[in-house]
């Protein structure tokens, strides 16, 4: 039975789709806060969320968990527009459900987003390129730069040194990171990611060291830190040269001492930790303008490993792009010689998870068997066009779609679409009737 996390602050969306899938374990967390707790003690197979939550925007912690966690996400959205599904995909979401949704629909995505997880371990154990490693480290690749740096990787992984990997945004930097992970001593351990730059500098202490009950306002319980987490493992300080000069000063202290302190705490521990750093940023640069400290600069870059852009090794784009339209597509599909042309001569800013994006928009939004050059217009998916009509035809496109999928959902049962909307029987049978609204 696959456990999938539900993250909604309405009860009634719980009940139903607990009610609904018997065939899933139901976790339930009602706030964004609680759903981390929940991804920091136990794993789940898949996620759904809301687009709005009461203390963090769907969008915002979709974020969080797609860059600390390996897990395949739904967002459940109220907004039927091209734009929200686009917004949530950009984000990192593998699908999107509209409201009001079916209890079919739901499954059916589960499914299928499941089954490319499963697919995804599957392409990372056994289409791997790196020779002579059984490791399903799932970095593709064809060209000469990438194959000296997976040299580099597997000569330096065995050995306890710490390592700073430089490249720009989307070059794929945590991916390498892991690598070193699986190819350690330390693989049957955990590898815990922080993100310096995508936490607020007041909560990076409290996540990295933890804290004590009562050691400030909202803190009700006990919480372990991330350094705790990856004891005996790795931890992995992602856009370290984001990170603030305290900061800096603390993961100093640690690194020369192995040992921290929990906020609240008098007692100091001890953490058996190997240390991967990666940033988007000129260190050298940052350490002449005063910006980062030279000392920690010495402590984390025992060995550096620099990732050049997506632009600089073109010859890989083809075998990165059809790996992920594997994994994203719920059927077969291919690029055709114009699109792979088109993807090649691309800038791609983003690098590999701009590529990624873009393939797996591709995936999901169209239809074709062969992916044509016009199927990347990107543009237009993102920023869709917007029509400004009078108030009367807008309220009236509303509703249309509005009692179109609730006809869907309700498979004509009037007595329940009512029920759902809160309209008498005899309203419903009119709005069906002036719409034509059929199954």
């Amino acid at each position: 039975m696959n456990d999938i996390l539900l993250i909604d602050d309405d009860k009634n969306i719980h009940d139903i789709i607990e009610e609904g899938l018997p065939q899933y374990n139901i976790i339930h967390a009602y706030t964004s806060n609680e759903a981390i707790d929940i991804l920091n003690n136990r794993s789940v197979d898949a996620i759904l969320c809301d687009l709005i939550l009461p203390d963090r925007s769907g969008i915002e912690l979709i974020k969080i968990i797609k860059s600390s966690y390996e897990l395949p996400v739904i967002m459940i959205t109220g907004y039927a527009s091209v734009e929200s599904a686009v917004e949530s995909i950009r984000a990192g979401a593998d699908d999107y459900l509209k409201k009001p949704f079916s209890i079919i629909e739901i499954d059916t995505k589960l499914k299928k987003i499941i089954k490319q997880k499963t697919l995804l371990q599957e392409n990372l154990k056994l289409k791997t390129l790196l020779s002579g490693t059984d490791e399903s480290l799932g970095i593709v690749y064809v060209s000469q730069k990438m194959a000296k740096i997976i040299k580099l990787v597997k000569r330096v992984a065995p050995f306890n040194i710490s390592i700073l990997i430089q490249g720009e945004s989307g070059v794929g930097k945590e991916v390498v990171a892991r690598a070193i992970h699986k190819l350690s001593q330390r693989k049957d351990k955990r590898f815990v990611a922080i993100n310096c730059s995508g936490i607020p500098e007041t909560l990076l202490e409290s996540e990295l060291f933890g804290y004590l009950k009562g050691a400030f306002t909202g803190a009700t319980t006990n919480k372990r830190g991330l350094v705790e987490e990856a004891d005996n493992g790795t931890l992995f300080l992602d856009e370290i040269g984001d990170a603030s000069m305290d900061f800096q000063v603390k993961v100093l202290r640690m690194i020369d001492t192995g040992t921290y302190t929990p906020i609240g705490s008098t007692t100091t521990k001890k953490a058996n930790v190997r240390f991967i750093s990666a940033t988007n940023k000129n260190v050298q640069s940052l350490i002449e303008e005063g910006k980062f400290r030279e000392d920690l600069f010495y402590r984390i870059g025992g060995v550096i490993i620099e990732i050049p852009p997506l632009r600089e090794r073109r010859e890989d784009i083809p075998v990165i792009a059809s790996h992920y339209l594997k994994i994203y597509s719920d059927r077969e599909k291919k690029l055709s010689d114009e699109a792979i042309s088109y993807l090649v001569n691309k800038e791609w800013k983003g690098n590999i998870r701009e590529l990624m994006h873009a393939i797996q928009k591709v995936a999901i939004l169209t239809n074709n068997s062969v992916i044509k050059p016009e199927d990347f217009e990107l543009e237009n998916l993102s920023t869709p066009k917007k029509s400004i009509f009078n108030y009367k035809t807008a309220r009236e496109n509303f509703e249309k779609d509005y009692f179109s999928n609730l006809f869907k959902q309700c498979k004509g049962n009037v007595s329940e679409m009512a029920n759902i909307s809160g309209l008498t029987r005899q309203n419903i049978y009119l709005k069906i009737k002036k719409y034509n609204i059929k199954l």
